[in-house]
């Protein structure tokens, strides 16, 4: 025997004395994890955790502890015709290897009476898993569990053995009973030709799902039995159901009463009440009551057995909101009690009606300050128009404060002589609140209609009257004109309110919230009419905070709008609305509310309220095209092919300028084979002599990535939007952009430009662009375009919150059009073959597959076993997390994830902190215990914005834990780029929350996975490997090409609405009317579920365009 075979011997014996070393010992097990499902296969409805003693002495006992129960075990017989063959092997006389598998004389509790404990199964497609300890499965249907037939008997899992047939001691209880708790079937004996309680081979496949039979396999021959379901040391029963995850609203509102809808349907509940059985996902709710306006709807989040509140603060109703009155404020519109600032003021309306023109409204020019009885101040209104365009109506306004008049007065003795043209007018309205000690606030309002206005500047004299004493101070002056229209023009009207209503922010009334306005008024408008273009509204006030805070927010039929512009002239504060496209109906009510969030201490008046409408008559009038030259929007176009610099980085950061480490990478493709050379010597030894060059590498010094095999090189000025091969003279083209309503922002493949539609880009080169249309108010909108030949695109675009075309798309994701709570996966395999299942629906027998339309959070991927004795490949289970708005990607390699290892992983110093495995989402909080598959594992710390890497190595890894401690090694960055850019990125699972191009900062060294994934395009992982590298040093650099997939949209409707939506049998979480986005291109089948049952219907999705759905579910 040579030394060199007596080394190779002792190092194979001390292998195998380790390996006998870490078999862990199982011993019975005395009580159950009991745990519901909800339709994801993740998120838990219920669970409990009980003891074998409470289960005997709380739930009926099966069994009597004599009676003995058998199940069969594999016949082995063999026949030269197939069918014989396998009839002989089913053994239907049920009388060969029975009594050699008798369980014994055993007790237990029922799995259907289990199950009830956590609210149990109630669909046919729910089922159970029973998991033993040491990990081994059993799947059983609700049927089998519910409503057994007699040969098959009860499910029981059973915890006393009173002996066995052939004698000896009887083991009892457990754990002195080694095997128990054990699952056993409680069948009759009807099909046995002894009388004996068999559950035997044929009553398994007269019984069970064809999916649920159970074989022993020896080489390719398979042989049934119904050993194999009598499940040894069970620990945890797992329910998967049907159900929705469901919480709960909690409605309330002051005062009560108040009647609820969810989703715009009434739930016949009134406030305060609570919702129950909501599934999760988002909600608008809204509550009525008569006598007060109708609120804001809220939209809320639920989540799993968790109470969502929601609050109502009702406003009494205001007068002519029904239409009996109009241009009249609330009598209370604060509904507050008196305090020291006093009552908030109100406004009126001018006229009782609309006035014919565009109102204009022009603020002074004037000196603010205080003034004393006789002085005088000159207010300028700078460019009126001139006679060309008549003025049907005329109105000067004139704003003071902390008036003290020291003489009682009456109109005609008024307290301000107004010299306007040299014509002394006399005040026609006044307003006033008081402003606490200080006096008066004050609105005059005068009549100029008639006297011919100067064009150009207009002089007005204001003087103080009144005896010694008297003091006011000029807030400011505006005038407003009233512009008559031609024959030709489109007709206008406009609302004037005026008045004065004064708040001291300082001192705010008892009683207040920030959903108590101060002002509301109600613009009667003619029944049914439109307003489709051109409407504005000016809001006048005055104040003493600074310029450039906004004290007021302001609504329109209860939706905030943006200010446009806000023009300051000292105290005067004249904010304007542009509110074109917004197509109210009916009588709009303005509601102005404090700005509540960081308004500083001042006080503020408001003076009045300018309403404008363009009443559209007949067809739209031609759109005035704004033509850009692409040359002049995208000079890097015309220029010739070159190299270009890097795109701006979202986050900038001093570098060394050492030359970057690169990774590039493209959209992946399941791999042919995925090993290389080494597919045909095993994984195993592929991932040795990885090992060993990396550790080669680290021992040298240098650098090494394991995955520079795949990349594709991304080629310098790549950056470029244009996907043109040929940059010397591409043909090009005009493309022409419209867009209901007008005034859209244009951008294309990612980049703003100055255009607004309508528009014309003359000269544009041929390629494939994406369009990007924005506007206040409205939702993103973005379009893919071939463009091969002049081209003209309309676009509709979706009012945010509410549509009268799309109604229910709230909370649509910026530029997709999506739900928020909407993703996707995208599945990979290696071997490509295998039936693939996505929380628990059959997808296809192999990879790679696309899956868009389910909701974010975790889902359960499943690939069942394939294959035949030794060459079978077992069935894999993995839990992945979707991103709303992303297509997650999912590998498996079947070789790898064989090779499990169960972890407890601990850190003193990492305690609390969140962590994911292989970099891979869902996240676990430190500490924990976690299965880990493959050859080189890790897990990833999410701790202190940093993301850490911490190899499990293989002694861990024998020992079934892993203690972390903090390396004390430079942290590095990650400069991520993607063609195109706009992608999410995504560090070891965990969210960065930037888009590419980016630099990610403390990153450690080791092992990471990336994720760049883009709405529309296929996602790319790379694995990176970041070497140590001390001091200061450039970016780890990962460039990716993304691929897009083709995908169209679908927008699901019902009647009624407010109908749960599936797509391929995947529970969306989304009710109709729901616009779905990216989804990928070929049949889809879309069923709608509401209260009077389902409706089911195919639907092609076509590349790039909307697919429609409609279901009518009351026939």
């Amino acid at each position: 025997m040579t030394l060199k075979y007596q080394a190779t011997r002792t190092v194979l014996v001390l292998l195998a004395i380790a390996l006998l070393l870490t078999v862990p010992v199982t011993a019975a097990t005395t009580e159950l994890r009991i745990v519901r499902y909800a339709v994801d296969g993740f998120t838990v409805l219920n669970e409990t955790r009980l003891s074998y003693q409470w289960l005997e002495a709380n739930l009926p006992v099966q069994g009597d502890g004599t009676t003995r129960y058998y199940h069969q075990g594999p016949i082995f017989v063999d026949d030269p015709d197939p069918v014989r063959e396998q009839e002989l092997r089913w053994n239907p006389e049920e009388d060969t290897n029975v009594r050699e598998k008798d369980i014994g004389a055993v007790k237990g509790t029922d799995l259907r009476d289990i199950c009830e404990l956590v609210s149990g199964m109630h669909h046919d497609d729910d089922y159970i898993i029973v998991k033993a300890q040491d990990g081994f499965t059993k799947r059983f249907a609700y049927e089998n569990v519910y409503y057994p037939q007699p040969r098959q008997g009860r499910i029981v899992v059973c915890w006393y053995n009173g002996g066995y047939e052939s004698g000896g001691p009887a083991p009892g209880y457990v754990p002195a009973w080694p095997e128990g708790m054990r699952l056993v079937f409680f069948a009759d004996t009807s099909t046995n030709p002894w009388g004996l309680h068999v559950f035997g081979n044929t009553d398994a496949r007269e019984c069970l799902p064809e999916d649920d039979w159970h074989y022993y396999w020896q080489g390719t021959e398979k042989y049934p039995t119904t050993t194999g379901f009598t499940v040894q040391r069970v620990s945890e029963i797992l329910i998967y159901t049907q159900e929705e995850p469901s919480g709960s609203i909690r409605v309330t509102s002051t005062p009560a009463g108040a009647s609820v809808l969810l989703d715009g349907e009434p739930t016949g509940l009134t406030t305060p009440c609570t919702l129950t059985g909501v599934e999760q996902g988002g909600y608008s709710v809204l509550v009525l009551l008569d006598g007060y306006e109708e609120p804001y709807e809220q939209t809320v989040y639920v989540t799993v057995n968790k109470e969502a509140p929601v609050h109502f603060n009702l406003l009494p109703a205001l007068p002519g909101a029904d239409g009996t009155q109009s241009g009249s404020s609330s009598d209370d519109p604060a509904g507050v009690p008196e305090s020291g600032s006093g009552e908030w003021g109100e406004l009126e309306l001018y006229t009782g009606g609309p006035l014919s023109g565009t109102a204009v409204l022009v603020p002074g020019s004037a000196d603010p300050g205080q003034l004393t009885s006789g002085d005088e101040s000159t207010v300028v209104f700078p460019g009126l128009p001139s006679s060309d365009h008549p003025v049907s109506l005329s109105r000067f306004y004139l704003y003071t404060s902390g008036e003290h008049d020291a003489a009682m007065r009456g109109a005609e003795d008024p307290l301000f002589t107004v010299t306007v043209a040299g014509i002394t007018v006399q005040e026609e309205a006044y307003f006033s609140d008081e402003d606490g000690e200080e006096g008066h606030t004050a609105t005059r309002c005068y009549n100029l209609t008639g006297i011919a206005l100067p064009a150009g500047d207009l002089t007005v004299m204001v003087r103080l009257n009144g005896p010694r004493g008297t003091r006011a101070a000029l807030d400011g002056a505006a005038l407003l004109l009233l512009l008559m229209e031609g024959p030709d023009e489109k007709t206008h009207s406009s609302w004037v309110a005026e008045g004065c209503a004064y708040v001291n922010t300082t001192v705010l009334p008892g009683g207040y919230s920030p959903d108590i306005p101060v002002i509301s008024m109600v613009f009667s408008a003619p029944p049914d009419q439109r307003f489709p273009e051109g409407k504005s509204l000016q809001v006048i006030a005055t104040g003493d905070t600074p310029s450039e805070s906004t004290p007021l927010v302001t609504r329109i039929n209860h939706r905030d709008i943006v200010t446009l512009a806000s023009g300051d002239a000292g105290p005067l504060k004249i904010l304007s609305y542009d509110l074109a496209g917004g197509q109210q109906t009916g009588s709009p009510i303005v509601t102005l509310f404090l700005n509540h969030d960081g308004m500083p201490d001042g006080s503020v008046a408001i003076r009045g309220i300018i309403y404008t409408a363009m009443l559209h008559q007949g067809d739209p009038p031609p759109r005035n095209l704004q033509s850009y030259d692409a040359c002049s929007l995208f000079p890097d176009w015309c220029s010739e092919w070159q190299d270009q610099e890097n795109p701006s980085l979202q986050e900038a950061d001093g570098h060394g300028t050492d030359s970057p480490t690169e990774q590039d990478v493209t959209a992946r493709e399941p791999p042919e084979d995925r090993n290389g050379f080494l597919s045909g010597i095993g994984k195993g030894v592929d991932e040795i002599i990885l090992f060993l060059f990396r550790l080669a590498f680290l021992v040298t010094g240098e650098s090494f990535s394991p995955h520079d095999d795949s990349s594709v090189l991304f080629p310098a000025g790549d950056e470029g939007i244009l996907p043109v091969e040929e940059r010397s003279g591409p043909a090009s083209y005009d493309l022409t952009i419209l867009s209901s309503p007008e005034g859209a922002g244009v951008g294309l493949n990612g980049r703003e430009t100055p255009a607004t539609t309508p528009c014309l880009i003359r000269g544009l080169p041929e390629g494939v662009y994406t369009l990007q249309l924005s506007k206040p108010g409205f939702l993103p909108n973005q379009t893919s375009l071939l463009f091969q030949s002049d081209h003209q695109l309309e676009v509709i675009l979706v009012q945010e919150d509410t549509t009268d075309d799309i109604p229910g798309t709230a909370g649509i994701d910026a530029g997709a059009g999506a739900s928020l709570n909407l993703g996707g996966v995208y599945i990979t395999m290696y071997p490509s073959e295998g039936d693939l299942y996505l929380d628990g629906k059959r997808l296809q027998s192999s990879a790679p597959v696309i899956v868009y339309g389910i909701r974010q959070g975790p889902h359960q991927v499943r690939v069942a076993r394939t294959g035949t004795g030794s060459y079978a490949l077992p069935e894999i289970t993995r839990t992945v997390w979707v991103y709303p708005g992303t297509l997650t990607p999912v590998f498996i390699d079947r070789h790898k994830e064989t090779l499990a290892h169960t972890i407890a992983l601990s850190s003193p110093a990492y305690d609390g902190s969140t962590f994911s495995v292989n970099g891979m989402f869902p996240a676990m909080s430190m500490p924990a215990a976690f299965s880990v598959t493959g050859f080189d594992p890790f897990v990833t710390i999410h701790h202190d914005d940093a993301f850490l890497s911490f190899p499990i190595t293989a002694r861990e890894r024998a020992m079934g834990a892993c203690v972390l401690t903090p390396v004390n090694r430079p942290l590095q960055s990650i400069e991520v780029q993607s063609d195109p850019d706009g992608a999410s990125v995504f560090i070891d699972g965990f969210p960065t929350g930037l888009k590419t191009p980016c630099i990610i900062p403390n990153i450690s060294y080791g092992t990471h996975r990336v994720v760049i994934a883009k709405p529309g395009y296929f996602p790319v992982e790379p694995e990176i490997f970041i070497p140590v590298r001390e001091g200061e040093q450039a970016p780890f650099s990962v460039r990716a090409r993304l691929e897009n997939y083709g995908y169209g949209a679908l927008l699901v409707e019902s009647d009624p609405p407010g109908c749960r939506i599936t797509l391929n049998g995947l529970a969306t979480g989304e009710r109709t009317p729901c616009l779905i986005p990216y989804l990928p291109i070929g049949i889809i089948e879309v069923t709608c579920t509401g209260t009077d049952g389902s409706r089911s219907g195919d639907v092609q999705i076509l590349p790039f365009r909307t697919q429609k759905y409609r279901a009518t579910m009351n026939r």
